[in-house]
């Protein structure tokens, strides 16, 4: 059916004859030459006005003519003039779009579910028919046809959460950038699903990505304290800004493209740098806790700013000074979008809302409620008709007032916008190895669990090549951290996929607790060391430590300073003190017993990703991500003792032996070393894994070290020699492994969300050892 012919059955049905004639010829005319678009006007609709009708046709007029008129310059090898995406408030509206004035009409119009995991930013295309979504979970970006609310492409590749994803100016491309265990920008054609070009990889975390207004140049808002921009043609790193003294959030460019403007964690504040020379030109300061997101009007005049300290703050950009706190909000604010005219402001928060505001006014027209988590992002439509809003509830939800929806037909493309003259011929990117094949011997048909039935026997040298897998225990998704109760009876979990802490029966194989309260990724848990309690740290979105009763399942406490992320916990042997690795470059110790602060260090001059205290209490060792450092200090003083230098890129992970005479840690640059620790200096490095190194653990009695890699591989190491002498493979990442105390298990966290308990079987020959511990 012709769209014409559709659009005359419904205005017939509405209107009468005498109206619609008009309308009718010009449809039929322009949508020869636009012939991808079909309108339909939603049963809501029944109750416009005619004049309201009158004005949604004249809208869709204006769509069908402005494609046409692109339709034809392509055909001539023009560039056709560019559809205006700010209309001022009386016109070029459609009779639906969200004003001061229909606010509190707004509602749910859909549910767009299939995430696996929390949907950290939504995006929609500049035509608006298309909405970008990322997140957790399966780290993918879905791109779904709004009009019918079908997923037409899946960008798969990414290994961490995605954080940023922008739409080109044209709409043929996005710009991804993804979190913690991946660290990488990367630039996919929207409409084939290829990666077109990878522009960077390695960095701790990508929070953001942004292209320019004229497609040129793609921004990333880093974990490394930078904001990074490249040329999208070349690959090139054009600069490096540096200035903010913690994780950048979030980067937005001005309308004219002649500034790029920047927010952190650390330093709460939002920085202005000029894009002609790479050099800073402002800084703004007012909010109390991390800027989340940033959002400039579309005059470029104004900035709209939301942080965790649970306000909305505008300022002029011209005088960096601030003009308003929009109030209102009861848990952090996560995202801030203006609509096209700029007199609209839609915000989103950890309470679970979303909410619209009027510019002009500084008042709040309507809250928006139905998500059941934090909301994370929350934008509007181009043409303002809908808002989208992406939670850790898993879902997206479309809310708007009923009316028309221009949906595109299968096979319609998106026609670039003027200026979208970059010639973006996919490169071929470097084949990753393939995944390691799973061993036979571990069963992945079934998720049942088994009773443990191995050798008490300790795991050691003659005996660490004739492991098998005890138990599998199944995780909703990514196991990010495990940790065995002191008596090897029980295993926490930490989860990427729902935020939450597992409690397991090992000798059942089920869930004793789930427990939940985190709103972010759930990046470190530890047992106390009297198995009373377990705590747990989150990643960005949430930057808390909880401590959980064990017996109970109950929340015992909350210890949070304003932390940006908490990508590792660890109690102090003595179980007096419990150390976190914070995003803020920090590592903090605690008083469990009363939750306060004990000591704020300072010295790395990047994420702290591991912390790890020495048997005796009395020293604890953390390592970075950006500074590539291992620092020892002094727990009773805070004091610094040493560094440790020698890894080529982020330290993930620490272990301590048994006798506190030595370190062992693993590196995104694939190695494993171990050092001496009163010396400082390196003793060993292991070679082999092809991938990050996320987890290492020496046996209780430090003649081997087991390491946990990105690529699949479970390795044991052995100390004396430093030989490989056993690999157990995955079928996905592994991102944490622990010996239990008595080293008789090793239990793995992989991606494919198992934790798999592996040990000697019954029959395995005994190192002398027997029945030790």
């Amino acid at each position: 059916m012709r769209p014409y012919h559709k659009l005359l059955i419904v205005l017939l049905s509405l209107l009468g004859m005498g109206m619609v004639v008009a309308a009718v010829t010009q449809a039929q005319e322009l949508s020869s030459a636009a012939p991808g678009v079909r309108l339909t006007i939603a049963t809501g609709n029944a109750g416009l006005t005619a004049t309201a009708i009158e004005e949604t046709i004249q809208a869709e007029m204006n769509l069908l003519r402005t494609q046409a008129v692109q339709t034809e310059a392509a055909k001539a090898g023009q560039v056709a003039t560019t559809p205006t995406l700010s209309p001022t408030p009386q016109q070029g509206r459609p009779a639906n779009a969200i004003t001061a004035e229909n606010a509190g009409a707004v509602s749910q119009q859909a549910l767009l579910e299939g995430h696996d995991g929390n949907v950290r930013v939504v995006d929609f295309s500049p035509d608006g028919r298309l909405l970008a979504t990322g997140g957790g979970g399966d780290f993918v970006i879905r791109i779904w046809e709004v009009g019918t609310g079908d997923v037409v492409q899946t960008l798969a590749g990414h290994t961490g959460l995605v954080l940023g994803c922008d739409f080109s100016p044209d709409g043929r491309y996005i710009a991804s950038g993804a979190g913690i265990n991946d660290g990488s920008v990367r630039v996919w054609d929207a409409q084939t699903g290829q990666l077109v070009r990878e522009l960077a990889s390695g960095f701790v975390e990508v929070y953001d990505t942004r292209f320019s207004p004229d497609g040129r140049y793609v921004a990333s808002a880093n974990g490394d304290q930078t904001v990074r921009v490249w040329d999208v043609t070349t690959g090139e790193e054009v600069y490096v800004l540096r200035g903010h003294t913690g994780n950048v959030l979030m980067v937005k460019f001005s309308p004219d493209g002649q500034l790029l403007i920047s927010s952190s964690g650390g330093d709460n504040s939002i920085r202005l740098w000029d894009m002609a020379t790479g050099s800073p030109v402002g800084v703004m300061s007012g909010h109390t806790s991390s800027v989340w997101s940033i959002d400039i009007s579309p005059d470029g005049r104004t900035l709209a700013s939301a942080s965790y300290d649970q306000t909305v703050r505008l300022w002029d950009i011209a005088t960096r000074s601030q003009v308003a706190v929009l109030e209102g909000h009861t848990g952090g604010a996560y995202s801030v979008d203006f609509n096209s005219d700029g007199t609209l402001l839609v915000t989103s928060a950890a309470d679970r809302t979303v909410r619209v505001w009027d510019v002009a006014t500084r008042t709040q027209l309507t809250v928006l409620q139905g998500h059941t988590d934090r909301i994370d992002s929350a934008q509007f439509r181009p043409d303002d008709t809908l808002i989208a809003s992406g939670s850790s509830d898993w879902s997206v939800r479309l809310w708007g007032i009923s009316g028309v929806i221009v949906e595109p037909a299968p096979s319609a493309t998106v026609t670039p916008l003027p200026g979208s003259t970059i010639p973006m011929t996919p490169v071929t990117l470097p084949t990753l190895p393939p995944m390691p094949t799973v061993p036979t011997q571990i069963p992945t048909s079934t998720m049942t669990p088994v009773p443990l039935a191995g050798s008490n026997s300790p795991i050691d040298v003659s005996n660490a090549a004739n492991l098998v897998p005890l138990q599998q225990l199944g995780e909703p998704g990514q196991v990010r951290d495990v940790d065995f109760s002191p008596d090897g009876t029980r295993l926490v979990t930490g989860s990427a996929a729902d935020n939450a802490v597992r409690v397991w029966d090992l000798a059942t194989g089920q869930t004793v607790h789930v427990l939940r309260g985190h709103n972010g990724v759930v990046l470190g848990v530890s047992y106390h060391p009297d198995g009373t309690m377990v705590a747990s740290g989150a990643g960005s979105g949430d930057a808390t430590i909880r401590l959980w009763d064990v017996a109970t399942g109950s929340q015992l406490r909350v210890m949070s300073d304003d932390l940006s992320e908490v990508y590792d916990v660890a109690f102090s042997p003595d179980g007096r003190l419990i150390a976190s690795a914070n995003g803020d470059n920090t590592a903090r110790i605690w008083d469990v017993a009363t939750g306060t602060l004990v000591h704020t260090l300072h010295g790395h001059a990047g994420n702290v990703l591991h912390v790890a205290f020495s048997p005796d209490s009395s020293v604890l060792a953390s390592s970075s991500g950006s500074d590539h450092s291992i620092r020892l200090w002094d727990v009773e003083s805070g004091a610094p003792l040493g560094v440790m230098s020698g890894h080529t890129s982020s330290v993930w992970s620490l272990d301590w032996s048994a006798d506190g005479s030595m370190l062992a840690s693993g590196s995104h640059d694939n190695t494993v070393r171990l050092w001496h620790v009163a010396s400082l200096q390196q003793v060993a490095v292991f070679e082999g894994h092809t991938s990050t190194i996320y987890g290492v653990d020496f046996v209780p009695d430090a003649s081997l070290v087991l390491s946990a890699s990105q690529d699949g591989t479970l390795r044991l190491w052995n100390v004396g020699s430093g030989q490989e002498i056993a690999r157990y493979d995955h079928p996905a990442r592994l991102d944490t492994a622990r010996f239990n105390a008595a080293g008789t298990q090793i239990a793995s966290g992989c991606g494919d969300g198992i934790v798999r308990v592996w040990g000697l079987p019954v029959d395995a020959t005994s190192s002398g050892r027997e029945g030790a511990g």
